[in-house]
Order: structure tokens, then C-alpha cells, then sequence
């Protein structure tokens, strides 16, 4: 009660309602337009504000304005304060399920001063229970999505060398929810880790709500985790979490072509149906049939590179027809999020600036809600839509050492975005499109800081160099 009171007198004492409200709207004036658009439809613009506005507003501050906050084990604790303000802050926390798809990536190159005090909370948590947590409510361990990939922000914040904390200490935190499958609490995730690294899969008699995703899932954060222990240079670390990235292979259903739920005894889930959301979370086979973020050269050679275009240009023509929500692709939720950026990984950038067009057209709106009623689950998908709408997207999820960013059209003929020098070298980086309309959605040529981008992405390192990002857009597809 007396911190409730606390918070109060610090946040409105002396203030009318009107002089909140203008404070207010500086600090959201300040933090929106940290990523400046020019031109294009009001329509557009709206819809690209209210994403961003969600992206910031959606996990919300748990802790005092004093810096206290009640710990996981009930007990009083102290953020530390910096000329009397407290230096992070604590979040509730709807887990980070899919998150590397958008707000990871977003966060880290727009806010990093927002992902490394959403980092720092983690931290605390690992440091009061031993664990990285996997959802959270009033520093309360959740449930979550069952699996946990808060590793994604740690690999993030610290490959892209905008890591403010103990890096060390993260790493040992990221290592442990990887691979220690003994003594896990309820809240952390991945209760079924042991048959990931004992049978190379999880077992869908063993597991039945989501043994086919979660193999999925660990093998990516397996990935991730094994990122910072080769920034690091902990080899035999390395070489242990990337053979294990790697399980994914385990669950090729050679017969079918397809990535599908295993039984204990190794037979593959019989019958097949390609539709089913049988041991994947809230998705189904189709929807998960490239989530392999980390090697989506190896998911190629298994099914073929004509056949995979063609499912996912398949997949994501049928769900046109549904506004973009159907069985073969869900924009309303995380597993197919990655889906229509892997037309660049497969040498048909054309369907990608096709479909990133299509769904934000289609999906998005200029409603309060910014979306076609979805989850938004606390500002994921309107994160999508930012970056989809900037132009600028890392398949891998932002988390690995070598970074690419692929290029595909952006919504608006100037993108300015503003860099936080404190994490930083530059200013700036600059996108500019040529030839812009509505019609004009192909890229005809790119070139970054004068040369040419020949296949449409480049290091992310160059975000700091005040670069400027040249485009030639065109009505038909190259």
C-alpha cells in the first residue's frame, strides 16, 4: 500500500490532469519517432504508428518508481538507482514465444536501451531461482508457452553489440535453459528438454499438446545460445549446442516431406495430414514446416527447392483468400511469422516484396487495434508489421554472429531511422526509395552507400555507418 502511494506522489504530484497528458504525449512523440517516416498514404502511417505504439506499450512495468519490486521468493528487493532513478526497470511478461520473428529485432536496433533493461530483469530472476524464466507476472514465474526462448534476447543484445549487462552471466543463464533438464521449477519451460538431448526429439506419445514444435523450438535455441559461445569463444560449448541444433533433422518424414511429430519408438505419427496442429503449439504442420531458422538451407535440400517454393506460394495464396488466417498460414499467430521472408533465402525476392505487401495490406488496418482481431500478444504483431513496413529483416531472428538483413520494399519512400548513440557508432540509417507508388512494390536495383546490392542484404554491421540505403522500385517483378 505505502509503495502504491509511493508511486503515485512520484508520477503525478504537482501536475493537472492537462500537464500529464501533455508529458505524456512528448514522451511517446519522443519515443515513435525514433523511426521517421516521409511520404506515402495517411492510411499507412497510422497503421505503421499504432504497431509501433504497441511494440513499446506492451509489456508493461511491474517494478516501483523507487526501483522496489517483490521477488520470485517474496522478498523486497532493490533495483539500483542512478541519481535517485531506478537504472532498468521489471516487466510483466507474456513469455517470448516467437519473439525473434519480430520484437527482438526490433527492439535491439530501435530501443536498445529497452532490451537491455528487459535483459536485466531476466537476470534478476536467474539470480533470485537459478533460472531464466519463461513468462512473468509481477515477478511471479508463469507458464508462459511452455517452452522459453528468452535466450533470443540475451544472443540479440549481445551480437549486436549493444549489450549493457553481464554478459557472462547471461550466457551461464542461456547454457543452463538449453541444456540442464534436471530440477526444473514450473514456469521456466521446457519441461520436456530431457528426451530433447536424450533421443535427439521429443516424443509426441511423451509429449502429445506440442513434441513436433518443440524440437522445433529447442534446436533454434540451441542455435542461438551456441551464437554467443562463439562470440565468446567457448568452443566446447559451441560444438555441443550446435550438434543439437541440428535435431530438427530427426524429424524429416522423408515419406511425406515434411517435418512431423515422432513416437517414442521412432515411427513417424500416422495418418499424415499436412493441415493437423497434433503436436505443434497453436499451429500446424504447413504453418511449421520451415521453422528452422537457423539452417533454412538445410530444410531446402530436404524437400527440394522448386517444391518448397511452391508450398509456401501455395500456402500463402490459400490464405489470401481468408485475410491471411488459414491452416497453411496464420499472420494472427507467431510459428508462421518467419513464412514469407524465405522467398529471399531462395532466390525469389520477387514473392517476398509480393507477400510482405499483400499481408500488410490485407491484414493490418487503420484501427485502433491495428490488426484484423488477433492476439497481438503484447505488441508481436505489430512488430511484424514495423519491420515489414521499414524494410529490413534478419530470417535468422537477429541472434546470430554473422548477421544479414534482407531487403524487401518499404511502405513509405523515406525511412529514417534514428540510432541511440549510447549503443551506437552512427547517427542514423537512412532508406530511400526511387520510382514509389502503390503499384510499385518489386525492388529493380539496390545500392548501399553508392554500391550495388546484388542480392539484397547485407552485414548488419553496416547499420553503423550512417549508411544510406538506395532503391529503385519498379511495378513488375524482376
Amino acid at each position: 500500500m505505502e509503495q502504491a502511494w509511493a508511486n503515485l506522489k512520484a508520477e503525478g504530484t504537482g501536475k493537472s490532469f492537462e500537464q500529464a497528458r501533455k508529458e505524456a504525449r512528448k514522451v511517446w512523440n519522443t519515443q515513435l519517432s525514433k523511426i521517421e517516416v516521409e511520404g506515402g498514404t495517411e492510411e499507412n502511417k497510422v497503421k505503421f504508428y499504432t504497431a509501433l505504439y504497441q511494440v513499446l506499450l506492451g509489456r508493461g512495468i511491474s517494478s516501483d518508481a523507487n526501483g522496489k519490486y517483490i521477488s520470485n521468493l517474496n522478498e523486497v528487493k532493490q533495483i539500483p538507482l542512478k541519481h535517485g532513478i531506478p537504472e532498468y526497470n521489471h516487466y510483466n511478461n507474456d513469455a517470448l514465444w516467437g519473439a525473434f520473428t519480430e520484437l527482438t529485432q526490433l527492439w535491439s536496433l530501435v530501443y536498445p536501451e529497452h532490451i537491455n533493461s528487459y535483459v536485466k530483469c531476466m537476470l534478476d530472476v536467474y539470480d533470485d531461482i537459478g533460472w531464466l524464466p519463461d513468462g512473468l507476472t509481477c515477478d511471479k514465474l508463469m507458464p508462459g508457452m511452455e517452452s522459453n526462448q528468452t535466450c533470443t534476447m540475451i544472443a540479440a543484445a549481445i551480437n549486436r553489440d549493444i549489450a549493457h549487462f553481464d554478459i557472462e552471466k547471461a550466457y551461464q543463464a542461456c547454457l543452463k535453459s538449453e541444456t540442464d533438464y534436471v530440477g526444473r521449477p514450473a514456469g521456466v519451460g521446457k519441461e520436456d528438454l530431457k528426451y530433447f538431448w536424450e533421443k535427439g526429439y521429443v516424443p509426441i506419445d511423451k509429449y502429445n499438446r506440442a513434441g513436433g514444435s518443440h524440437t522445433l523450438e529447442y534446436s533454434y535455441t540451441c542455435w542461438v545460445t551456441a551464437q554467443i559461445a562463439l562470440k565468446l569463444h567457448i568452443t566446447g560449448d559451441y560444438d555441443k549446442l550446435m550438434k543439437a541444433s541440428h535435431n530438427w533433422q530427426n524429424m524429416y518424414d522423408e515419406q511425406n516431406g515434411f517435418l512431423y511429430p515422432r513416437n517414442s519408438d521412432g515411427t513417424f505419427m500416422r495418418p499424415f495430414d499436412r493441415n493437423s496442429s497434433r503436436g505443434f503449439e497453436e499451429g500446424t504442420t504447413l504453418q511449421y514446416a520451415f521453422y528452422v531458422p537457423q539452417d533454412i538451407d538445410g530444410i531446402i535440400r530436404k524437400m527440394g527447392k522448386e517444391r518448397s517454393i511452391n508450398i509456401l506460394n501455395e500456402s500463402l495464396d490459400t490464405a489470401k483468400k481468408n485475410n491471411f488466417d488459414a491452416s497453411s498460414y496464420n499472420q494472427g499467430n507467431e510459428p508462421s511469422l518467419l513464412n514469407a521472408y524465405l522467398f529471399d533465402h531462395m532466390g525469389r525476392p520477387d514473392l517476398t516484396q509480393k507477400w510482405i505487401r499483400a499481408i500488410m495490406d490485407k491484414f493490418y488496418s487503420a484501427t485502433p487495434n491495428g490488426y484484423r482481431g488477433a492476439d497481438d500478444d503484447q505488441g508481436q504483431l505489430s512488430g511484424w508489421f514495423v519491420l515489414a513496413a521499414i524494410g529490413l529483416y534478419d530470417i535468422s531472428g537477429g541472434c546470430g554472429v554473422d548477421q544479414q538483413l534482407y531487403v524487401h520494399t518499404p511502405l513509405f519512400p523515406k525511412i529514417t531511422i534514428h540510432l541511440d548513440r549510447n549503443y551506437y557508432k552512427s547517427d542514423k540509417f537512412t532508406i530511400i526509395s526511387k520510382n514509389f507508388s502503390d503499384k510499385s512494390i518489386y525492388i529493380k536495383s539496390a545500392r548501399l552507400n553508392g554500391a550495388p546490392l546484388r542480392d539484397l542484404h547485407f552485414d548488419f554491421a553496416k547499420v553503423n555507418a550512417n549508411s544510406k540505403l538506395e532503391l529503385e522500385l519498379s511495378e513488375n517483378a524482376q
